[in-house]
C-alpha cells in the first residue's frame, strides 16, 4: 500500500525509523483477524517482546473495531519502530468524520471501552484529522525490552 495522506500528514513517526509496515484492509468484521495476523508477524519480525505483540494486537484491534462499527471506508493500517528510540507507534486510519472519543458508560454496557483500553496499554495516544479522514494512532515506548 501506498502511504496515504492522511496517515503522512498527521500521524507521528517513530524517530529514525528503520522499519514500517502498512496494510489496508475492507471495513468488514472479517477483517479484525486479519489486522492482527498481519501486525503479528510483523512486530514478530522485528523482534517485538511477545507480552508487547499482546498489548499491541489489543490496541489494533480495539481501533481496527471501530472503524468498522463507526467509520467509514477501508481500515488502513501503519506501524513504525525505531531501534534507536524503542519506540512503536501506530495508527488506523478510517474516512469517517466522527471524534473518537473515551465513552463513560455504564458498566454493565457490552461495549464502549476500546479507547479506554488503549489509553491503560499505550505510552500516548491520540487522535489526528486530515482530508477526509482521522487517524487513531498510540506510542509504545520500550516494545522490545518488556
Amino acid at each position: 500500500m501506498t502511504t496515504d495522506p492522511v496517515h503522512a500528514a498527521v500521524m507521528p513517526r517513530a524517530p529514525q525509523s528503520a522499519e514500517s509496515a502498512e496494510y489496508e484492509f475492507a471495513s468488514e468484521a472479517e477483517s479484525i483477524g486479519l489486522v492482527r495476523a498481519a501486525a503479528a508477524k510483523a512486530l514478530a519480525g522485528w523482534g517485538i517482546a511477545e507480552e508487547t505483540v499482546s498489548d499491541v494486537l489489543v490496541m489494533l484491534s480495539e481501533l481496527a473495531s471501530n472503524v468498522v462499527v463507526h467509520g467509514a471506508g477501508p481500515i488502513r493500517v501503519r506501524l513504525d519502530y525505531s531501534r534507536w528510540a524503542d519506540t512503536l507507534i501506530a495508527g488506523v486510519t478510517d474516512d469517517g468524520p466522527g471524534c473518537p472519543c473515551p465513552r463513560t458508560d455504564d458498566v454493565l454496557d457490552e461495549g464502549g471501552r476500546g479507547l479506554m483500553l488503549v489509553g491503560l496499554l499505550a505510552t500516548e495516544w491520540g487522535v489526528t484529522w486530515g482530508d477526509g479522514g482521522k487517524t487513531v494512532w498510540f506510542r509504545v515506548d520500550g516494545p522490545a525490552h518488556f
